[in-house]
C-alpha cells in the first residue's frame, strides 16, 4: 500500500517510477489492515454494484474505484487475500504475485517486525490484459536493481499452444475446507474432477 507521505528516494518509491503512471487518489482500507471489510475512520466503502454489500478488503477502496471505472488500474497489497477478496467481491481482476517478485520499497506496512507475514503488491484491473501490462512494466524495469528485497525473476507466461495448463487445488488441508457451494461446483464439473478428487470427498 502506498504511503500517504512522500518518501525520500533512496532507491526508492518504485510506484512513482512506473512509465506513464499517474497517481491521483489514495483509496480507503480498514484501519488495522488484514481485514476482509473496508471501513475506517474515513467511513465505510460500499460495493458499487450493491451498496448493501461490502467491496471486500483490505484493498476494498481500490476494488470499488476500479469496478466503477474511476480508475483504469489500481494497486493492492495481499498477505492473506487483500487483493483476491476485493477483486472477487467487485467482479474485477486481481493477482497476488509471488512474494518479492514485485518491489515493496517506498511502501509502509501495518507494523514493524511483520516479516513472518509476507505481503505482495499486485494489480487490480478490469481485464487480464491490463494485469499483464502492469506486470510487464514493473518486472521489466528490473526492480531488484533498486529494491534489495525484490528477487530478479522475469515475468514468465506459459505457452498454452504447446501444452495444457495444469492447476492444483487443495480441497482440504486438515483444517479448512472451501465453502459448500464452491466444493459442490468443483465436484460436479466433469472436466475438472479426477478420481482422486472424488475419492477424497
Amino acid at each position: 500500500m502506498p504511503s500517504p507521505e512522500p518518501i525520500p528516494d533512496e532507491g526508492g518509491d518504485w510506484m512513482r517510477r512506473l512509465p506513464c503512471a499517474v497517481f491521483y487518489v489514495k483509496t480507503d482500507q480498514p484501519q488495522s489492515l488484514m481485514h476482509l471489510e473496508s471501513q475506517s475512520t474515513y467511513g465505510r466503502v460500499l460495493n458499487p454494484y450493491n451498496t448493501n454489500l461490502t467491496p471486500g478488503g483490505s484493498s476494498g477502496g481500490e476494488s470499488a474505484l476500479v469496478a466503477m471505472k474511476g480508475s483504469c488500474m489500481g494497486l493492492g497489497a495481499d498477505g492473506g487475500g487483500s487483493i483476491r477478496c476485493p477483486a472477487a467481491h467487485c467482479g474485477i481482476y486481481g493477482i497476488r504475485p509471488s512474494c518479492r517478485t514485485t518491489p515493496s520499497c517506498g511502501s509502509l506496512w501495518y507494523q514493524n517486525g511483520s516479516d513472518g507475514t509476507l505481503a505482495s503488491t499486485g494489480p487490480m484491473c478490469r481485464s487480464a490484459r491490463d494485469m499483464r501490462l502492469f506486470l510487464d512494466a514493473v518486472l521489466g524495469s528490473n526492480p531488484a536493481n533498486r529494491d534489495p528485497d525484490a528477487l530478479p525473476i522475469p515475468l514468465r507466461m506459459p505457452d498454452l499452444a504447446q501444452k495444457k495448463l495444469r492447476v492444483g487445488i487443495m480441497m482440504h488441508d486438515g483444517v479448512v475446507m472451501p465453502h459448500p457451494p464452491t466444493r459442490l461446483r468443483w465436484l460436479t464439473t466433469p472436466h475438472m474432477t479426477t478420481t482422486a478428487d472424488t475419492a477424497s470427498s
